[in-house]
This record gives C-alpha cells, sequence and structure tokens, in this order.
C-alpha cells in the first residue's frame, strides 16, 4: 500500500515537473521584439481599413481584440507572418460586426469579448499580456540615486543608476597638491620661489622653492670708470682708484646734414678733422673730395693722409661722401654711373651736390671756429674735376681750389670744340680763382693732355695765378708729397 502512495506520488511530481517545464518554455519561446512589430503591422492595417475610418466599427476594440490573439499566439512561440495577421484583422472585423448591438449607427457597441483590466503596455514593469483594457496602472523604472546622503538623491527613483558624494580638496590643476577627484574645493598649495637663506639681503619668508636668487653684500669699487672697478660690488667702500683721462685734442667726427634740392631731402654725411690748435682759434677749411667709387672714410685715410698736413698747419679739413649716381650722356662721351659726384655738362649748373656743400659750409660754421672767408677745395681724379666746377658753380665761396690727377676734357662736336666738365666763365663773371693743376705721365686716365687744357683755357679767360704741377708719382695715383704744396698755393692766395 506504501509502495503504491509512493509511486502515486513520484508520478505526481514527475507530471508536475513536465507541466513547468513547458511553461517554461512556451514563455521562454516568446518573442517581444516580433510581438512588438507584429502589433504595430496590425494597428496600421486597422487604421487604414475603410470602415474604421468612416467610424462604422471601433478601431480600439478591433485592437484590443487583435492585439490579444497575437499575444496568445507569440506566448505560445507561434509567429504570424503578415499575410496571416491581414487574415486574423479580417476575421475579427467580422466578429465585431456581427456581434455589435444598433448595427445601422455602430454606436455603443458591444464587444464579445470580456473587459480584462490590466497594463497593457509592455514596456512596463507590471505589464499584463490578458488585459485588454489599460487601467492606468503601469509603473516603470525610474533611474536616478537612492541613496538619501548623496548629492545626487532621486526621491522619484526605484532603479539605482549612480550616486555622487562630497570629494574635500584642492581643484586647482596648477596647484601642488591637484586632486583630479575632489568636487568641493579645499585648501590648494603652490610653489613660492624666492631666497631661502636666512642672512641673504633678499630673504623671503614666503618662500619655499630656492630660486637661488639670494644676493648678500659685497663690498668693493662701483665706479665703472676706476682701475678696481668691481663688477660684483654692491656696497661701495671708498676704494676706487680714480685716474684722470685726457681726450685727444685733434678730433674726426661723423656729421650728417639734411639736403633739400627740387623737393628731395636727402640726409648726406661728412667727416670733420679739427686738429687741437683749432680748438683755440678760428682756421682755414679745405674741402677733399674723393674719386669716382671712393668715400669718405678713405678720403680721411692715410692714403691721402691730409690729417698730418693739418696738425702741422693749424686748418680744418672737411671730407664729403658723394652719392651712387646714374649715367649721363653729352656726345659720344658719357658720365658713368656709380658713386661719385654730381656734375651737369658743359655748364655750371646748381646740383644736389652743391646744394649739400653750401649746407656743409653753413653748418661747420656754426659749430666750429672757421674762418668762411679762406675756404679751399681740393680733390682727386672725379673729385678733382668736381673741385674744378664746384669754383665756377658756387662763385665766391672759395678763394681758391686744386685738382689731382683731374682737368678739362676737350670733345670735338660737328667742328667746334666743348670741355667737360664745362669751360672756365670769364674773370669778370666769376672773379678771379687761383687754380693748382697736378698732373702725371702715365697718367692713363687723367692725361696730360687735360691738365694742359685746363691750364689753357683758365688763362685765355683770363685767370691769373694758375699753377700746373707734376707728381713725383707716375700713373693715377695720388702724390700726399704734395699736400704740403697743394696748401702752401691755398695761403699764398688767401
Amino acid at each position: 500500500m506504501n509502495n503504491k502512495k509512493m509511486i502515486l506520488g513520484m508520478l505526481i511530481g514527475l507530471i508536475a515537473i513536465l507541466l513547468m517545464t513547458n511553461v517554461l518554455a512556451a514563455e521562454q519561446k516568446f518573442d517581444k521584439k516580433a510581438y512588438k512589430n507584429a502589433v504595430k503591422y496590425a494597428n496600421k492595417k486597422i487604421n487604414s481599413n475603410k470602415l474604421v475610418k468612416r467610424g462604422i466599427i471601433d478601431k480600439n476594440l478591433v485592437k484590443k481584440v487583435v492585439r490579444t490573439t497575437i499575444y496568445q499566439q507569440y506566448k505560445n512561440g507561434e509567429k504570424l507572418n503578415r499575410k496571416e495577421l491581414r487574415k486574423l484583422i479580417r476575421k475579427e472585423l467580422v466578429n465585431v460586426l456581427k456581434n455589435w448591438r444598433n448595427t445601422k449607427t455602430a454606436k455603443n457597441p458591444v464587444p464579445v469579448v470580456n473587459d480584462i483590466l490590466g497594463c497593457t503596455d509592455s514596456d512596463a514593469n507590471n505589464f499584463n499580456s490578458n488585459a485588454n483594457v489599460n487601467d492606468d496602472s503601469c509603473t516603470y523604472d525610474v533611474l536616478g540615486c537612492t541613496d538619501s546622503d548623496a548629492n545626487n538623491f532621486n526621491s522619484n527613483a526605484n532603479v539605482n543608476s549612480g550616486c555622487t558624494y562630497d570629494v574635500l580638496g584642492c581643484m586647482d590643476a596648477s596647484a601642488n597638491n591637484f586632486n583630479a577627484d575632489a568636487n568641493v574645493n579645499d585648501d590648494c598649495t603652490y610653489d613660492v620661489l624666492g631666497c631661502m637663506d636666512v642672512s641673504a639681503n633678499n630673504f623671503n619668508t614666503d618662500a619655499n622653492v630656492n630660486d637661488d636668487s639670494c644676493t648678500y653684500d659685497v663690498l668693493g669699487c662701483m665706479d665703472k670708470e676706476a682701475l678696481n672697478f668691481n663688477p660684483q660690488a654692491n656696497q661701495d667702500d671708498g676704494s676706487c682708484e680714480i685716474v684722470e683721462v685726457v681726450e685727444a685734442e685733434s678730433t674726426l667726427t661723423e656729421h650728417i646734414v639734411n639736403v633739400n634740392f627740387k623737393n628731395k631731402v636727402k640726409d648726406r654725411k661728412y667727416l670733420v678733422y679739427e686738429p687741437a690748435v683749432c680748438k683755440d682759434k678760428e682756421c682755414s677749411l679745405l674741402f677733399m673730395f674723393h674719386g669716382l667709387g671712393g668715400n669718405y672714410q678713405q678720403a680721411a685715410g692715410d692714403y691721402y693722409n691730409w690729417q698730418a698736413t693739418a696738425d702741422e698747419n693749424g686748418f680744418v679739413v672737411v671730407f664729403p661722401d658723394s652719392l651712387i649716381l646714374e649715367a649721363k650722356k653729352y656726345g659720344a662721351a658719357s658720365d658713368p654711373a656709380g658713386k661719385h659726384w654730381d656734375i651737369t655738362p658743359l655748364s655750371f649748373s646748381a646740383t644736389q651736390d652743391t646744394k649739400f656743400v653750401e649746407e656743409m659750409i653753413n653748418e661747420i660754421d656754426l659749430e666750429y671756429d672757421v674762418d668762411k672767408s679762406n675756404v679751399f677745395s681740393t680733390g682727386h681724379s672725379y673729385g678733382g674735376y668736381f673741385s674744378y666746377y664746384l669754383n665756377f658753380a658756387l662763385p665766391n665761396k672759395f678763394k681758391a681750389f686744386a685738382t689731382h690727377s683731374a682737368g678739362l676734357m676737350p670733345f670735338n662736336v660737328y667742328g667746334f670744340t666743348v670741355y667737360w666738365p664745362a669751360a672756365p666763365s670769364t674773370k669778370g663773371s666769376a672773379g678771379n680763382t687761383p687754380a693748382m693743376i697736378i698732373y702725371s705721365d702715365g697718367d692713363n686716365v687723367a692725361p696730360k693732355l687735360y691738365s694742359d687744357t685746363l691750364e689753357s683755357q683758365m688763362s685765355a679767360k683770363g685767370h691769373a695765378s694758375v699753377n700746373k704741377q707734376k707728381s713725383t708719382i707716375i700713373g693715377h695715383a695720388w702724390d700726399k708729397s704734395m699736400n704740403q704744396e697743394q696748401w702752401d698755393f691755398f695761403m699764398a692766395n688767401s
């Protein structure tokens, strides 16, 4: 008897297990996504039905019935394709029509299906697949912090999605104690550079990083002009040894004069050499013009040696600097392009360089003690031509002039002889300008013909005191041994 009861109990248990397994298997077969898509498709078809659109059939009633049928199918692990769904919809539409009251107006329909109240939203936590009437009882997950001690506690949340709490710390990324996790700013600390030696002059009580900037008292001489100057000293101890420096009395000084010629303004440079003796008395003035391609610094150098002659005789020497000019054409000849003096061919017209000389004379007279009644000029090669040109372009400015390795160039033009730079003016119109002409044998740049022509033309125009001298050097070079002869000639005609 007991064995029978035992066997019967085992059979009942086995049956229960099988039933439970089938139920679980059936529920596991439920495809929620496919179910939703089927319901969505069915609703779309119901909405497009002509009877629904005309209000003859209550679409919500049909949707409930169809949705319930679809759910049962999917719950049992079965799926409906679209053809089957359309067939189901047509069937339920017919059933609803048959079971409605007042079929004429189709108002106040009474469905055959009984109302089942519950949550009909499949996304809700308490979704009821058997319900066909939504009773607004659906509940949903509300994500949020469920810890009442947290900063972001959400009293409505039923699913904890993360809580935040106060983390004290330094929130300045540039600070020494920066805390990347902090969300409530606390004290920050920073590097303070400075001297941390209490014995130093610049000790910094706030410094926490020594920057090697400490300074200390260093006794010594702080006068830069003293022999024992100590560049490290910051406390003068009165030990300086001062040596009196006597500057050279003779000076070579660069000047810049502003020259305005035909509304074009240029800054022009020149050097002035003033011997020591001329600082205490009025001295004569000599202009020395460099040759083609030269400059004022070369003219003031040992090659021409005018500084030594000025020291011996006591006069001021000026060394002007020329400009770089374009070439000028005149007949078969031309005035070359390059660094030289501005000359107007065949006439003694004013040029930017004659204006330059006038400005220099005025400025030098203001700054130096010179005798404006005793001004002379000389020049080498192209500078010699300009020395001659200048005396006729600025008549009565110079007492006498000299040319070295230059002269007057004759040209035959249609049977007439013309001269470059220009033939001298007559004595009456330009005064009596004494001239010293220095030439050299073997000079292929300015041959003796040029100096002979200048001598003859000066004499023909009535100018007396024309002194032609032969250089001791063969060629086109400057003969500085004749500097003294030039100055003696100037003084003789002063």
